[in-house]
């Protein structure tokens, strides 16, 4: 029997694609919401999982209807004449939390069709706007969330006397600051406010512009002691989402995942900050997590609940926008 080997997010869409039009329409739309959970290695918490495609179900029922839409994956994958299934892997006595899904395949079915996941996962009539990429260069998109925000980074990145040319379509329009060290294209977003309109934004982004990566930049609050002050600079290790959380009788706790940032983009941030902190115009970096959760927080107590709720001694501050991201 030929052994089954995890999929990657490409391959896996790519197996996806050639079976959607022969599922029904629920379970059709359910498989596209998974396929946009997967990370890069085709894994994706099953908390996320689970809350993402079934919101108001409770842990169990969402697990059973889950477990349907597998089945009906892999049922229709068969008659294909595909070889596609799906693997849950960790601990169930460790919870949902702690475990992750991948889809799976034979190993010589694994390179099911060349890579062209960026174009299926652009509506038809944005196909074709991908022709603005500079040749050679990679997008890297700035999101920010108000005026106050989107002027400090045109102040940064944009020298023109005029306003920066618009590209993309109205939902998911860009400012272009412009090519920079000959490679990186530099593109700057408005987004509406809290974690939902920030999901809504990046989904967009990234069916538009293919983007390498895309940073979240803007205004958080601290938290006092460690040597923190206004106007430092925080970057996110990882988040820690606050609005799902277990509400007993007697304590409440936080659930679900805590998502890492980027390893690649973390490790240049330290690389850059360790060789310019001693440069006086340079800001003091604070490296750790942030809080996150579509609250504007403008009261001590709360915060102060947020970290107790947390559980950790490495939070540095919070945002709104981050978990959306």
């Amino acid at each position: 029997m030929t052994p089954l080997s995890p999929l990657n997010r490409v391959a896996a869409s790519n197996a996806l694609n050639r079976i959607l039009p022969s599922l029904s329409p629920a379970m059709a739309e359910l498989a596209r919401k998974l396929a946009e959970l997967l990370d890069t290695d085709g894994s994706a918490p099953m908390d996320k999982v689970l809350s993402t495609l079934f919101p108001l179900a409770s842990t169990k029922s969402a697990s059973t209807q889950f477990s349907k839409l597998c089945t009906s994956l892999r049922d229709t994958a068969q008659k294909l004449k595909l070889s596609l299934d799906t693997r849950i892997s960790g601990s169930k006595t460790a919870g949902v939390a702690s475990r992750r899904f991948t889809f799976i395949s034979a190993a010589e079915s694994t390179q099911l069709e060349p890579n062209l996941e960026g174009d299926r996962r652009m509506p038809f009539h944005a196909l074709g706007q991908r022709g603005r990429v500079v040749q050679g260069s990679h997008n890297l998109i700035l999101l920010c969330f108000n005026e106050y925000e989107r002027q400090a980074l045109l102040n940064a990145f944009w020298a023109g006397s005029q306003a920066p040319p618009a590209i993309g379509p109205a939902d998911s329009m860009v400012d272009d600051l412009g090519v920079f060290q000959n490679r990186y294209r530099l593109l700057l977003h408005f987004s509406r406010q809290a974690s939902a309109e920030a999901q809504r934004s990046v989904t967009l982004l990234r069916q538009h512009h293919n983007p390498r990566a895309i940073l979240a930049v803007g205004i958080a609050f601290g938290l006092e002691g460690g040597g923190r002050a206004l106007g430092d600079v925080l970057v996110s290790e990882y988040l820690c989402p606050y609005e799902r959380a277990r509400v007993g009788a007697k304590t409440t706790s936080l659930r679900g995942s805590r998502p890492p940032a980027s390893r690649r983009l973390l490790e240049a941030l330290h690389q850059v900050n360790q060789r310019r902190k001693a440069q006086a115009a340079w800001p003091t970096v604070h490296f750790g997590g942030l809080l996150s959760g579509s609250e504007l927080i403008d009261n001590r107590s709360r915060r102060d609940e947020l970290v107790s709720l947390a559980g950790t001694d490495d939070l540095v501050g919070g945002e709104m926008e981050g978990s959306g991201l």
